[in-house]
């Protein structure tokens, strides 16, 4: 089977969730006896390819050139349909949401969808959400099947779009952080761990106020990993709630010093109102790291009885979910050994297989 991933999301991550998943996926299935997997990217920008042994179609961009990313798009939809044509392949699997198809009419179209946030909370693009919208709703009408990473998603997608549910799948991820020796703790003292960015609906706003209220910040910090620098209006909310600064530290660094704040960290908590799945939930579990975060969206469907959990609307909440995790050796225990069971129901490898049979299914060869 000829398989090809398309430009868009190598043309727009350097590292990036996303274009981890479809390098993990094209890594697995080179290796299958039958596939033929190619990656056509005229320019791309990603640095996860090259890491993992895979040779696109195209040409790396090492330079960063600011506002770049928008030429790039261009120049590789208009230069992907004749090489579509010149590597015909029997199925495209598009790894983002683009309005115009660069694929010949009779290659089959795998989408995945990641999450719903565009519909959930359209303030997010604020202004650019129209042009997101109409993006996906273009990928998905020419898609012959939807791969969703959770049935959470599948359920939100499914209540927006009208797409009959035959044409969907949900396969969940794998986690491929790297391991690490538990040495050292990355903190000055130890510490609770955020991970990811910082947007309205992540609800980092009610962590630093449960933060406060807990008083956990007299023996703890609260380290957050990744999503940029604080802002002004974050540093002043540290202050409002009366968080000596430094009790809050942004870190950012490669996948080994995320992988270290896992392993040291006293508990992971993530009060996100809506993810597509939570990755890190499991990123944590594989670094025995206990597991506090929202009971809405798909992480009960991700942690299952692996995690602590509390309602992001309430800061008492998150507080004392906190507190309870924290203060009770027996309970971080038990979610350790909870933890370690479920991150074995979820690998890449299962996750390619899974697709493969996506693949099959589409183009008849099932």
């Amino acid at each position: 089977m000829r398989i090809a991933y398309d430009h868009q999301i190598f043309s727009l991550q350097r590292l990036g969730g996303i274009s981890r998943y479809f390098v993990e996926l094209a890594s697995r299935l080179s290796e299958f006896p039958r596939a033929q997997v190619r990656i056509i990217a005229p320019v791309f920008i990603n640095e996860l390819l090259s890491r993992r042994g895979l040779h696109p179609f195209g040409a790396f961009l090492r330079w960063r050139i600011p506002h770049a990313n928008r030429a790039i798009l261009w120049l590789n939809t208009a230069v992907s349909p004749p090489l579509m044509r010149v590597m015909p392949a029997d199925v495209v699997h598009e790894t983002f949401y683009s309005r115009l198809r660069t694929s010949p009419r009779q290659t089959k179209i795998v989408l995945t969808v990641y999450d719903m946030v565009d519909e959930k909370y359209p303030e997010h693009h604020g202004s650019a959400y129209s042009g997101a919208r109409q993006a996906k709703r273009a990928a998905l009408s020419r898609a012959d099947h939807v791969i969703c990473i959770s049935e959470n998603t599948r359920r939100d997608l499914l209540e927006r779009y009208p797409i009959h549910s035959a044409k969907t799948s949900v396969i969940h991820l794998g986690v491929s952080l790297p391991c690490v020796a538990k040495e050292k703790r990355v903190g000055r003292s130890p510490y609770l761990l955020y991970v990811g960015a910082r947007w309205s609906y992540k609800n980092f706003g009610r962590l630093l106020q449960a933060f406060a209220v807990s008083g956990l910040y007299r023996s703890h910090e609260l380290i957050c990993f990744g999503g940029g620098p604080f802002t002004r209006e974050e540093t002043e909310q540290i202050s409002r709630a009366g968080i000596p600064p430094e009790q809050v530290r942004f870190v950012a660094d490669d996948d080994v010093a995320l992988a270290q704040c896992y392993a040291c960290a006293d508990l992971l908590v993530y009060p996100s109102l809506y993810e597509g799945f939570g990755l890190p939930l499991l990123e944590a579990m594989q670094f025995r790291c206990p597991v506090v975060c929202s009971n809405t969206s798909s992480f009960p469907e991700i942690a299952g009885e692996a995690a602590e959990y509390f309602d992001p609307a309430c800061v008492e909440s998150i507080a004392s979910t906190m507190i309870k995790v924290v203060q009770s050796k027996a309970v971080r225990d038990l979610l350790v050994e909870r933890g370690s069971r479920r991150i074995t129901q979820f690998s890449w490898d299962n996750c390619a297989e899974e697709t493969y049979s996506v693949y099959k299914k589409v183009t008849g060869q099932v």
